[in-house]
């Protein structure tokens, strides 16, 4: 939402804006800027790109897959 309120803003005035005869950069260009940013990590971290998907297929596939119900239990503190 900080994103999409940010680019509206940027649609409404501008990227630059002018004021008392001065130019100034709109903020709301930072703040997108930074939202965007952060999106595009929190993709990434969860696979939705196709390189960060690659290397969470790596991983998986790296897994033997040798730890059964049993094992995990004991990893926690074993079944009660």
């Amino acid at each position: 939402s900080v994103m999409r309120e940010a680019y509206e803003n940027i649609k409404d005035v501008g990227a630059i804006y002018e004021n008392s005869g001065r130019y100034y950069k709109n903020p709301a260009t930072a703040v997108l800027n930074d939202a965007t940013g952060k999106v595009k990590s929190l993709g990434g971290e969860l696979g939705l790109s196709p390189s960060s998907r690659a290397t969470l297929i790596d991983l998986a596939s790296d897994d033997d897959g040798s730890l059964n119900a049993d094992a995990i239990a004991d990893m926690f503190g074993g079944s009660q």
